[in-house]
């Protein structure tokens, strides 16, 4: 599959498409959110394809960012950097660090084809770590068998459209949004061909707000005694943006593999 076209599943009652961008236009949309305070999230990653922005990441060690395995599965790791500390895409505040990707390590058993987008994850390995200070700070992982449903802080952030319509917002957003049964996010989708719910996703719905198709590979963070952590991959949604989940790899699924790759 060539970076120019925009992966898509099977067409039923709705259009069933990754969180993927295309050259001309990244498909990433954050509903019903609001623009971040700075430095709110500091492990939010921009990841560039030749110093452009193409998807969001997580800073989860000084040098490894967690991001969606559709969003880095064409290029090879030279094409590809992440820029840390950045709150807005088009200002340079002096506080940014561009960090070249060394090596990408996507899901063996990731399948950009098949419906569900199976294993839709990849480890970026930096070339130089991350300086952490105020504004970069490492996200923790959710532990293993973590269940979301019923946290009420849970949040989306990412430069996604605030719209189908609008371009991709200047400033970080952020939404907070409920996670939802993966029994109830496969009801919901069940009249759309392709659209898999497996024990590996984690959905997120509410009426309008969400991430429609997300920022790729950008974070779902959910408050946890405490503290914030890492419990999702952005990774595919609807295109018409209403009455369907969004999906979202469940990073604690994957604790094991990232450890061992890391």
């Amino acid at each position: 599959m060539t970076m120019t076209k925009q992966l898509v599943c099977l067409l039923s009652l709705a259009t069933v498409v990754c969180a993927r961008f295309t050259l001309d236009e990244q498909i990433s949309r954050i509903i019903g959110g609001q623009e971040t305070e700075a430095n709110a999230w500091p492990w939010q990653a921009s990841l560039q394809y030749r110093d452009s922005h193409i998807c969001g990441g997580s800073l989860i060690a000084p040098d490894v960012v967690l991001t969606a395995a559709h969003c880095v599965d064409f290029g090879v790791s030279s094409d590809f950097s992440i820029v840390m500390g950045k709150d807005e895409l088009e200002v340079n505040s002096g506080k940014e660090q561009r960090i070249q990707v060394s090596e990408i390590i996507m899901h063996g058993s990731y399948d950009g084809s098949a419906g569900g987008y199976p294993n839709d994850i990849a480890i970026l390995r930096l070339a130089n770590d991350a300086e952490l200070n105020d504004n970069v700070e490492l996200v923790p992982m959710t532990s293993k068998g973590d269940d979301f449903v019923g946290n009420n802080d849970c949040w989306l952030t990412g430069w996604g459209k605030t719209s189908a319509s609008s371009s991709v917002a200047p400033k970080l957003m952020e939404v907070n949004i409920d996670v939802i049964t993966n029994s109830d996010c496969s009801r919901l989708w069940r009249r759309v061909s392709g659209a898999s719910i497996f024990n590996t996703h984690i959905c997120l719905f509410e009426k309008n707000k969400g991430s429609c198709n997300g920022d790729s590979g950008g974070p779902l963070v959910c408050r946890v005694d405490g503290q914030f952590v890492l419990a999702g991959v952005t990774s595919w949604g609807s295109s018409s943006c209403s009455g369907y989940p969004s999906v979202y790899t469940r990073v604690s699924e994957y604790r094991n593999w990232i450890s061992n790759n890391m």
